[in-house]
């Protein structure tokens, strides 16, 4: 039993559907992982039918987002218009400052004397981490992409020292330099002109692959489930769902992920842990003929900061001491 409402008094119409949980034996439906069961056949009833997909972060409507949700995509909206020209940490900690948000580093074993391993931003009395503002926002992301407007700049500025004679040359320089950051900023945006097919993809669908996670296709020359390597490069093709548990060594993982890193790949897997959770770390062979797989918690592909440049650019003053907790607010 249910029922479809089609409601248009928004600029926005949508449906609105309502269903019986009560089966006609007087049994109950299980509500257990409802909400993201219900997320898991929304994604396939979209992209079987062809429905419209999300545009990412820069389409949603802020003014109908509230409480945490609201606060996260704003400090979001800062981070996308202060990072471009962010040359140092306390640069950037400094223009979010103005904004009224903090920035809080994170430190191994919550000791200052040693290394940087997070950082987290607070607005309103609400804290997130890096990572929860989003994956492409994680420390070692906005610290890389930080390094890269730092050197950047440098160079710039060394042109810009140039003698007058050496002008031409300098205006060329000048130029490369400008057609190499906007180059940085199209590899750091999301590729959507993807096919498969014959058939392109949504912004969505590109997302969920990114993610780690298979979309469902359906075309003319081909039906099954598609999953590529999280920087679009390669995809595998399965008749069958590829979310099915297998096991390897000491792992059991998702058979998708044991295909993508058994063909060379780094990937963040999905594999179950203690108490019956599960986890998300890096797997990838050093060697094709290698037996066991390595694993990191941090992405291996990327460089990390040495921890005298990390010293060297700590903005100790907008580092704000956390207060001890009463235990949970009410």
């Amino acid at each position: 039993q249910y029922l479809v409402v089609r409601h248009t008094d928004t600029k926005h119409p949508h449906l609105h559907i309502l269903y019986n949980r009560v089966r006609y034996d007087t049994t109950l439906v299980s509500d257990r992982n409802e909400r993201l069961r219900n997320m898991r056949i929304c994604r396939e009833l979209k992209q079987e039918y062809g429905l419209t997909f999300s545009r990412g972060k820069e389409q949603v409507s802020t003014e109908r987002l509230h409480g945490p949700e609201q606060l996260r995509h704003r400090i979001y909206d800062h981070l996308r218009e202060l990072l471009p020209d962010s040359t140092s940490w306390t640069a950037l900690a400094e223009e979010l400052a103005k904004r009224q948000v903090a920035t809080i580093f994170v430190h191994r074993g919550g000791d200052t004397a040693k290394e940087i391993q997070g950082v987290t931003f607070t607005l309103e009395g609400h804290t997130f981490k890096a990572s929860q503002v989003d994956r492409k926002f994680s420390y070692g992301r906005l610290t890389q992409r930080i390094e890269q407007n730092h050197f950047r700049q440098m160079m710039i500025e060394r042109v810009r020292n140039y003698a007058d004679e050496q002008r031409p040359q300098v205006t060329s320089i000048l130029q490369k330099l400008e057609e190499e950051k906007q180059r940085q900023q199209q590899l750091e945006s999301p590729r959507w002109n993807l096919s498969i097919a014959g058939k392109p993809l949504t912004k969505e669908q590109i997302e969920m692959l990114r993610e780690g996670e298979p979309i469902f296709v359906r075309g003319q020359q081909m039906e099954g489930y598609v999953v590529m390597d999280d920087r679009l490069q390669m995809a595998w093709v399965y008749r069958d769902d590829p979310r099915d548990w297998v096991e390897y060594g000491k792992y059991t993982m998702r058979r998708m992920d044991r295909d993508r890193i058994e063909a060379g790949y780094v990937v963040r897997a999905l594999v179950k842990w203690w108490g019956g959770t599960t986890a998300r770390p890096y797997l990838w062979k050093e060697n094709a003929s290698d037996t066991t797989y390595r694993e990191s918690w941090d992405d291996p592909r990327e460089p990390r900061p040495s921890q005298t440049e990390r010293q060297q650019d700590r903005p100790r003053r907008f580092i704000t001491p956390k207060k001890k907790s009463r235990g949970p607010s009410r």
